[in-house]
């Protein structure tokens, strides 16, 4: 389907190979291998299929309602048929799981698993994973609610109910550990089936994360979708967008771009109290016309200021950190004490809030206008360290380049 080529005896990959059919030929003879299982086997087949890849033994007990030791002794069956295998290399994370023998065994058994007890299992495993109480396993357990949903669309509002704090649990844990590829992969995976309420959230952790990960055309691709959204009618989700594209734009240094973009938003809506995003978008216009270029210092601190009293006033702390980096920066030359008191001040706000990318900027600014040799370094230093540690390649590249 042209997703490969060839070219002089070498194979290229020349698109998406993220998600790919089985042939019919190989799904033919998988599923007669499975056919030819015992009763009791092939139904313990569909039940880890829908557990996942690797699964313990406890777990997919569970979800059996059987004891373990009755599970066990059918797994053992599917071991000796070489369908599933039990993970012993003490050094593997998976050690003493079960998991399957290749992947495609898996996707045929679940290929065949009828939409309905799809659902009704895969929420059974939600909820047996949610109910451990384990902050590692809350990806896992929202994962199989956005498939239960995926499987029936027509939930209730109780299994949506689930899943949105499901879901916000595992992004608050993916964001704890700075595990950013799962946030955009589990973000971008709810959004088919998550309630219009958390569309806007889901779209803008995924963008954030991409920015860390120097994704742009995702990151782009979910601020424009809010704004396309917000177009159509929805002024809040048209301002949440245009803020979150001026994140975007000065995160990957595209100032000019976020000037050229929220300008005219502004100019449409001067009172930046109007809503927290109009109070971020300002931040984040003023960090754009400092950074490009296209306004004097003076313009950039003067919207700066603006910014901060909006935000102050809705308690958007970010933001307030946020432009009292652009306006200490702005200074930097100019009245450097005021700049290091704004600099320094932001850098403390950010840490007492846990704002971690907004402190990081702040660090790297200190270590452009700070006038003292062992702050600058020592201010460069932390932020390198502190990008490194959360996985933020943006933040890291950037210092590193400087």
């Amino acid at each position: 389907d042209g997703r490969l080529t060839l070219a002089d005896g070498i194979f290229e990959i020349t698109g998406d190979l993220t998600e790919l059919e089985v042939p019919s030929s190989v799904h033919a003879v998988v599923a007669a291998r499975i056919d030819r299982l015992p009763l009791e086997a092939r139904d313990l087949t569909r039940d880890a299929a829908v557990i996942g890849f690797s699964f313990t033994l406890g777990g997919l007990a569970a979800l059996r309602e059987e004891e373990p030791d009755k599970v066990e002794r059918q797994l053992s069956t599917l071991v000796r048929n070489e369908i599933l295998e039990l993970v012993r290399d003490p050094r593997s994370p998976e050690a003493g799981q079960y998991q399957w023998v290749q992947a495609v065994l898996r996707e045929v058994v679940y290929g065949r698993i009828g939409k309905a007890d799809r659902h009704e299992l895969h929420l059974k495993a939600a909820r047996y994973y949610r109910e451990l109480d384990d902050p590692e396993l809350a990806p896992v357990a929202a994962q199989h609610f956005v498939d239960a949903l995926g499987a029936d669309a027509a939930a209730d509002e109780a299994i949506e109910a689930e899943l949105v704090t499901a879901l916000r649990a595992a992004l608050g844990r993916s964001l704890d550990i700075h595990a950013h590829e799962q946030v955009v992969a589990l973000a971008e995976a709810a959004l088919p089936v998550a309630p219009a309420r958390l569309q806007a959230d889901l779209r803008e952790r995924a963008a954030q994360a991409a920015v860390a990960l120097v994704d742009v055309d995702t990151a782009l691709r979910h601020a424009e979708a809010l704004i396309e959204a917000g177009e159509a009618g929805d002024v809040d989700l048209l301002h949440r967008g245009m803020s979150l594209f001026g994140a975007i734009g000065n995160g990957l240094q595209r100032g000019q771009d976020v000037v050229n973009r929220l300008t005219p938003h502004l100019e449409a809506h001067p009172d930046f109290e109007e809503h927290p995003a109009l109070a971020k978008a300002a931040a984040e216009l003023a960090r754009a016309q400092m950074l490009s270029g296209l306004s004097s210092d003076a313009e950039a601190a003067e919207l700066a200021d603006r910014a901060i009293g909006a935000a102050e006033k809705l308690g958007v702390l970010e933001a307030v950190a946020d432009a009292m980096i652009t306006r200490g920066t702005a200074f930097a030359t100019s009245r450097n004490h005021q700049a290091m008191a704004l600099l320094r001040g932001a850098v403390e706000l950010c840490r007492k809030h846990g704002f971690t990318g907004t402190m990081l900027r702040g660090l790297i600014n200190i270590g452009y206008a700070s006038q003292e040799a062992d702050e600058s370094i020592a201010a460069t230093e932390e932020a390198f360290a502190e990008s490194k540690r959360v996985g933020d390649r943006n933040h890291a590249a950037f210092v590193a380049s400087n």
